[in-house]
């Protein structure tokens, strides 16, 4: 789906009750420890709804906070979020979604439902799904009990053999929806739980309405509803972008898809928006968003969660499925949704909310505004197999030594420019040998004596970088590490070989690289960086460490979240 890239882009603002036993407590905001417990211990209780002997088919006001107030009717499942500054709710699924006429059958179901998962069917190897609806809530097979500040269903799906309990509850600020695990239930050998997709039309805007969803595309895009583009692709990015080990070639190939680098999404109707936090187990989620008339009448945007992995194992033209083996490791998984309104009901505000959120949770501090820079990539050298009286050998050819680079700087200050920023690439010995950089030495050709690279850290004229590309991949083994042992594998066991790929050609180029395995990561980049610290280096360029996660099955499953 062609994106509007919203104006002022996201990264600008970055670098008691009624029923006995809901609570007016607003502080629920707990570790996954004690959510895991709490969950555990309403779940021990559940022998059918839990909300009174004279249910009424009505809402329940089941928390409260400064901001918002949760209600929900046991019956439905269905609940909504009201805010106490204008009374506007956001409700878990369009109050009119049966009588949706354009949306088909399975997406009408969809609409009234609370998760959608997706499953192999190991017996057949295709991917289906299932969700709250048609598998559980039409049998009256699911259960409802009371939390403190929320409540908790656990629904069960008879013809698939497994049961998932999901948590809504209200912390300090947000609507909170999780799913603990743990506490999945899969008793089917041939199903295989391979995603869950978390309150899918969660405040989804109706035609009528103008609006539209933002959605973390590079720098922040955004999709109007009722823009028209009803047979484009619909919008699905991984947060954090693919995962390396489950690449396919294509993947590779396309230059149109941007990165998500935030784990965030959002809607705005009218004069109200929500701003949602992919809180937790963001490193396995995909942010999903369609516009209005691509499967429902509704615009809407979701978190889902790939929960384990799998592959196809190829043996010449044939080719096996294999799964993850195992229970699932990831812990939990959950979004918060914070309610916005007046001035702050826009893509701004929903900047200004998750800045807010970061300084409050990630211990960030509010930066001070830098002039304009002038941003300068120079490149070091490159090796070349050259002959040597008759020998071949590869060679470090230099490109911009130390001292051209400080006469670069010198003549572009000379000519006005006052704020620099040099990104100084090619210049680590490994490296430029396709090896691991375990060190912080520069190529003897490229250091000049007269200026040499210790000389361009100090300079307190220029902000310089020397960036590292590989930090964490490597082409050639080194001793201690080996392209067989040290190497990351996919669920097979076998070590993966990545190539670089070419748009033009259409296949891998150049030499196979590797990543290093996990259980060696900490070791490596804590030898590096410091001996980068005792070298005297005040700031350097990191690539791969800071954009790449990825799993590894060498050593058992380790999973992205770990790898973060």
């Amino acid at each position: 789906m062609k994106l509007k890239i919203a104006n002022v882009v996201l990264l600008a603002f970055i670098f008691n009750l009624l029923i006995p036993g809901c609570t007016a407590s607003s502080d629920v905001d707990k570790n996954i420890s004690s959510n895991s417990s709490m969950i555990s211990t309403a779940m021990s209780t559940l022998k059918g709804v839990d909300f009174g002997k004279n249910v009424a088919d009505e809402f329940v006001l089941c928390g409260e906070n400064e901001s918002t107030r949760l209600f929900f009717n046991p019956l439905t499942t269905v609940f909504y979020a009201e805010n106490r500054k204008n009374g506007f709710k956001w409700y878990s699924n369009p109050p009119k979604s049966a009588d949706d006429s354009f949306a088909a059958g399975i997406f009408r179901m969809e609409m009234a439902s609370l998760f959608i998962v997706k499953y192999v069917d190991k017996l057949t190897s295709e991917i289906s799904k299932f969700n709250t609806y048609t598998g559980s809530f039409t049998d009256s097979n699911f259960k409802a009990a009371k939390i403190d500040n929320g409540f908790i269903i656990n629904f069960s799906f008879s013809e698939y053999k497994v049961s998932i309990p999901i948590k809504i509850y209200l912390d300090k600020e947000n609507v909170v929806a999780q799913i603990i695990t743990s506490d999945i239930k899969n008793d089917n050998p041939n199903l295989f739980i391979y995603s869950i997709g978390l309150l899918p039309y969660f405040g989804a805007g109706q035609q009528d309405e103008t609006g539209y969803v933002f959605v973390p595309d590079g720098s922040g895009g955004i999709i109007n509803f009722n823009n028209g583009k009803y047979s484009c692709e619909s919008y699905s990015r991984p947060i954090y972008g693919l995962e390396p080990t489950e690449k396919l070639a294509i993947n590779f190939l396309n230059t149109e898809n941007e990165s998500i680098k935030m784990p965030v999404f959002g809607i705005k109707r009218g004069d109200n928006a929500f701003l949602a936090i992919v809180s937790d187990s963001e490193e396995l989620g995909s942010v999903t968003a369609y516009t209005n008339k691509q499967i429902t009448s509704y615009s809407n945007s979701y978190a889902e969660f790939l929960l384990k992995g799998q592959m196809t194992y190829k043996m010449g033209i044939a080719g096996a499925p294999i799964y993850e083996k195992g229970k699932i490791t990831t812990p939990i998984i959950g979004v918060k949704y914070s309610f916005l309104t007046e001035d702050d009901a826009n893509y701004s505000g929903m900047a200004r909310k998750y800045k807010d959120h970061l300084i409050k949770t990630q211990n960030f501090k509010e930066g001070k505004t830098k002039e304009a820079a002038c941003f300068v990539s120079l490149y070091g050298g490159i090796v070349k197999t050259v002959s040597n009286l008759g020998v071949m050998q590869d060679k470090v050819l230099p490109l911009t030594t130390t001292k051209e680079a400080k006469l670069i700087i010198d003549e572009m200050k000379a000519e006005g420019i006052d704020s620099i920023v040099v990104n100084y690439n090619n210049w680590n010995n490994d490296e430029l040998y396709n090896k691991m950089p375990t060190s912080s030495r520069i190529s003897s050709s490229i250091n000049d004596s007269s200026y040499n690279l210790k000389d361009l850290i100090n300079n307190n004229d220029i902000r310089f970088y020397p960036s590292i590309k590989k930090t964490i991949s490597f082409t050639n083994g080194q001793n201690p590490l080996s392209n067989y042992i040290d190497t990351v594998c996919d669920i097979s066991g076998v070590p993966i070989r990545f190539k670089e790929n070419s748009v033009s050609l259409g296949e891998g180029i150049g030499k196979p690289y590797y990543y290093l395995t996990f259980s060696k990561l900490d070791k490596h980049l804590s030898g590096l960086f410091l001996d980068f610290s005792k070298n005297g280096f005040k700031s350097i360029g990191i690539s791969d460490v800071s954009n790449v996660l990825y799993n590894d099955y060498r050593y058992g499953i380790v999973k992205r979240p770990a790898t973060k």
